[in-house]
């Protein structure tokens, strides 16, 4: 079982439908216009050790949406990695903050042992 680590405040748990290894989540981010005060998008996913957690990001037209996960990578589409036990954090942001919204549809998929 993996150990409870906090969220950060107010990501949105990233749960599989029952006998399914991914997820997929369609939205769009507000830039604000303003770098300082950016919109962000968290999500958490809790995982077990040396599982296989892939996350890309899709259905983003102007290429400006991206995702961090602290401890693994900052501001990428494409993640593909192996897993520690613990809970991991999602960060979508618009790499460059402008005025109005991007859609962005963000899949992640967690295979191997169970959790």
């Amino acid at each position: 079982m993996a150990p409870q680590v906090e969220a950060r405040p107010g990501c949105r748990a990233i749960q599989f439908e029952r006998g399914e290894s991914s997820a997929t989540i369609s939205d769009a981010i507000r830039g604000q216009g303003r770098f300082e005060d950016p919109d962000t998008h968290c999500y958490s996913i809790t995982v077990a050790r040396g599982q296989r957690m892939k996350v890309r990001l899709t259905d983003n037209p102007r290429d400006n949406v991206a995702v961090t996960i602290p401890t693994v990578g900052d501001m990428q589409t494409n993640f593909d990695f192996e897993t520690k036990a613990t809970r991991y954090t999602l960060e979508v942001n618009q790499m460059f903050p402008g005025p109005g919204s991007e859609r962005y549809t963000l899949f992640v998929q967690v295979t191997g042992k169970e959790s």
